[in-house]
């Protein structure tokens, strides 16, 4: 059964995802000292890092991954690392050994994934984020992506129709590994495909957002879907 938070604009729904954010990780603290966390990307990430960066939280605990980038450098406007980098891990609570940023840049993109995937927590993740695309997809899970052919590995090279095109994704294998997940939707474009997503019939291929169905959904007004 999925957890659905309404919030009243996108200012209200980067914050509320941000409180929960932080409170998935404090649990994690508590029990083991430390804490996994999946960054999503997107525009609207940054005002969730925004509000995050301002919450008192112990930050050196933390390990920061991304559920997927785009095959720009770190400094490319399309870069998830980029936009957390400028935000939030510019924390000086936060070292260097605690980023782990997925080089999907590289030529060689299946190496790359092979090499992040050597670097996710063997405890799964505390908590991951994502927020709803227009067809229902999250991270970089399109309908119909390759990924689902993908069974045992946890990060894959895939090809998206609009630019940057080439993207390394967390599979579906790998977001089963969180204790947590969020999904973020805000705007009147989004409702349809939010009441597709939580109350449609089960294709996760056709849209992929069904796949974290159970997990806490984050919602301004706007999007809220019928039900709620």
């Amino acid at each position: 059964m999925s957890e659905l938070v309404l919030a009243a604009d996108p200012a209200d729904l980067a914050r509320k995802v941000a409180l929960r954010t932080a409170r998935e990780l404090e649990l994690a603290i508590r029990a083991r000292d430390w804490g996994f966390v999946a960054l999503p990307g997107g525009s609207f990430a940054r005002a969730i890092f925004e509000d995050l960066v301002e919450l008192s939280l112990q930050w050196e605990k933390v390990e920061f991954f991304f559920t997927d980038e785009c095959s720009v450098p770190p400094g490319h406007p399309a870069s998830h690392f980029g936009a957390a980098q400028l935000i939030l891990l510019k924390n000086l609570r936060i070292g260097p050994h605690q980023i782990h940023r997925i080089e999907a840049e590289s030529l060689d993109v299946e190496l790359a994934a092979e090499r992040y995937a050597e670097e996710l927590p063997d405890e799964g993740f505390d908590v991951m984020l994502f927020e709803l695309g227009l067809d229902g997809h999250i991270a970089s899970i399109h309908p119909g992506s390759a990924a689902f052919e993908e069974t045992e590995r946890p990060l894959v090279p895939v090809e998206v129709a609009h630019k940057p095109k080439r993207r390394v994704t967390m599979t579906p294998a790998a977001l089963a590994t969180a204790r947590a997940t969020i999904v973020y939707a805000y705007g009147r474009d989004k409702a349809a495909i939010v009441e597709r997503a939580l109350h449609g019939p089960v294709d996760p291929v056709a849209c992929p957002a069904q796949l974290l169905r159970d997990g806490a959904w984050f919602v301004d007004r706007a999007a809220a879907p019928a039900r709620s």
